[in-house]
């Protein structure tokens, strides 16, 4: 895609001087390359736009004025299916474009150049083409529905099959147009509808069909009667001028419609006037004779007199009819060089409308080598500025040469580079794979670390069980030494035990053989008055295969003075389940602050349920 060269103003110094009709606003598009005070690439004509790589510049130019395109210069856009639904394309030239199949949905194309446009099959609902110089423009196919055609001029335009419903036709200019049995004019406005058979609205210009076989409409212009509706024909603009008549032309369905030449009245009414005065004169040289041959016939009954006086009248009659004759002879020769006069005229008219014709052809040839010259001198300046490209480019060429072997030689000092780079990390790989190896090898000897520890904490736990039964069965020894009588035998001290300080809401707990657990809660007394109630929650856990021992429980006050003594004895009976508990309620005179837990091994043999 070839770049635009058509920027907006504001990034650079020069301006297009390009003027609008409407507006004084300048044109925001800058001339580029083309010089300062030269038109832009959308103002200039010269500049061919039937190149693919317009349709991108359009669409750039359109996304950036927000589809401003006013009186853009587009003559021979080359673009079927283009998107320009809702464009501003006022007073812009289209002719000889290519657009079919185009969506030009709502776009405003007021005072547009459509001459010799190709619109077969394009979207045009709802556009403003009021002012358009439709000539010759191709709408076949095409959708109009709801065009606005005001003031629009229709010169050999082709409506073959397109949908005008709706379409509005007020104030336009109809010379000729093609239509055929579809295309659709229901709901037009301002349509010419008058036929050569009367006129249905004595203010409308009359259309008739300019069709060899094709009967005029009896009751609308645009009437096909024919069942053959892909069948074209042609409705052009009668003069009703009284010097002028439009002459009967016969044309097929795809002949062009053109000026008619103009008639001479004058010779038509001078060649009536010779006809008619012929035929006074020969009815008038028919009575004479009638009256001779009567008077001839009555003769033998009247006399001389009256026969002199006839024969007088004969020969005044037949003088007078020489007369006439030789009148007649000259009228005919006039009438005979009229009628020659009106051959050379018409020859003469051929020869004007061949003339002019073949002026219209060369102009036509002329304006369009006017166009390829122009459209050829704007592309030999679009080559010059192609050349000085190319040579900007050459010279780029040149230093990006230098900047590539610059580049190279950078390239393989970094290639070196990288290549120790290279070395570094195989030797790093080669030594992490080392370390793994190591890593796994040290993994392995923790996991046997760890074997061996967890083997000696289960020899520590065995011995710790060990120890604590040995513990356990010494401190039932000592108890059954203290309970029994032989402890009172070895003195009052081997009878006590560990002296223990109560604290509400705390367990007290004595180890050994058995596990004894003591809970003291003071209770609240009835009233203020009675002394103080606590409450006593004996546990007892022992070995599985020993008897339940005997409890005994002193309470000291805080000098470790005894106030009570409870002994809880338990049945020599094993439920199965090692642990025992017991409950007592005791009124003391005071709080006690000190237990001592005395703990009697069962000496009966163990009674299984």
């Amino acid at each position: 895609m070839r770049a635009c060269r058509c920027v907006l103003t504001g990034q650079g110094t020069m301006t297009c001087r390009h003027v609008y009709r409407d507006r004084a606003t300048p044109c925001p598009h800058q001339p580029g390359n083309l010089g300062t005070g030269e038109r832009c690439l959308w103002h200039k004509p010269q500049v061919r736009k039937g190149d693919p790589y317009v349709r991108d510049l359009l669409l750039q130019a359109a996304t950036l004025n927000g589809g401003d395109l006013a009186e853009f210069q587009l003559a021979g856009l080359d673009w079927p299916g283009a998107s320009l639904a809702g464009m501003d394309l006022r007073d812009s030239d289209l002719r000889d474009a290519r657009l079919e199949a185009a969506d030009l949905t709502g776009t405003r194309l007021a005072g547009a150049c459509l001459r010799r446009a190709d619109l077969r099959k394009a979207l045009l609902v709802g556009v403003d083409a009021r002012g358009c110089d439709l000539t010759g423009a191709n709408f076949a196919g095409a959708d109009l529905r709801k065009c606005d055609l005001r003031d629009a001029l229709l010169d050999g335009t082709i409506l073959l099959s397109a949908d005008l419903r709706e379409a509005d036709f007020t104030g336009a200019r109809i010379v000729s147009f093609r239509w055929n049995g579809r295309t659709r004019f229901a709901g037009t406005i301002g349509l010419p509808s008058r036929s050569s058979s009367g006129p249905a609205d004595d203010t409308a210009p009359n259309i008739v069909p300019l069709d060899a076989d094709h009967d005029p409409p009896q009751s609308g212009g645009l009437a096909d009667p024919n069942l053959d509706l892909d069948r074209s024909h042609i409705f052009a603009q009668i003069d009703e001028s009284p010097t002028k008549a439009l002459p009967a032309i016969q044309v097929g369905p795809n002949t062009p419609v053109g000026p008619a030449p103009p008639q001479r009245p004058t010779i038509g009414r001078r060649w009536l006037a010779v006809a008619g005065l012929a035929g006074l004169v020969l009815g008038a040289a028919a009575m004479a004779v009638v009256e001779v041959g009567s008077a001839t016939q009555q003769a033998p009954t009247m006399d001389d007199a009256r026969l002199a006086d006839l024969q007088q009248q004969h020969e005044a009659d037949v003088a007078e009819l020489r007369k006439l004759q030789g009148r007649i002879s000259d009228l005919a020769n006039e009438a005979a060089a009229s009628r020659q006069a009106a051959a050379v005229a018409k020859g003469e008219v051929d020869a004007a409308r061949s003339s002019a014709e073949e002026t219209r052809i060369e102009a036509s040839r002329l304006l369009g080598a006017d166009d390829r010259a122009a459209i050829a001198s704007a592309r030999i300046a679009e080559l010059e500025r192609s050349l000085a490209d190319l040579a900007a480019g050459v010279a780029r060429g040149d230093r990006l040469g230098r900047m590539l072997a610059d580049g190279s030689a950078k390239l393989v000092a970094d290639n070196q580079r990288l290549t120790g780079i290279e070395r570094d990390r195989d030797a790093a790989r080669s030594l992490a794979e080392t370390l793994a190896s190591e890593a796994a090898r040290l993994r392995q000897e923790l996991t046997q670390v760890a074997t061996d520890r967890d083997r000696l904490a289960k020899q520590s736990e065995i011995q710790a069980t060990e120890l604590a039964a040995a513990n356990d069965a010494i401190g039932r020894y000592l108890a059954k030494v203290a309970a029994s009588d032989l402890g009172e035998q070895l003195g009052e001290d081997a009878n006590r035990g560990p002296l223990l300080t109560i604290t509400p809401g705390k367990p007290l707990i004595l180890g050994g053989d058995c596990l004894v657990t003591l809970r003291i809660e003071p209770l609240a007394p009835a009233s203020p008055a009675l002394r103080p109630r606590i409450d006593l929650g004996l546990t007892v856990q022992r070995p599985a295969a020993a008897a339940n021992p005997d409890v005994t429980v002193i309470l000291y006050d805080e000098s470790q003075r005894p106030l009570r003594r409870v002994t809880f004895g338990f049945p020599h009976i094993d439920s199965g389940a090692p642990v025992t508990t017991g409950h007592s309620e005791l009124t003391c005179e005071v709080s006690p602050r000190f237990a001592r837990i005395v703990v009697a091994p069962g000496v009966g043999k163990v009674t299984k349920r």
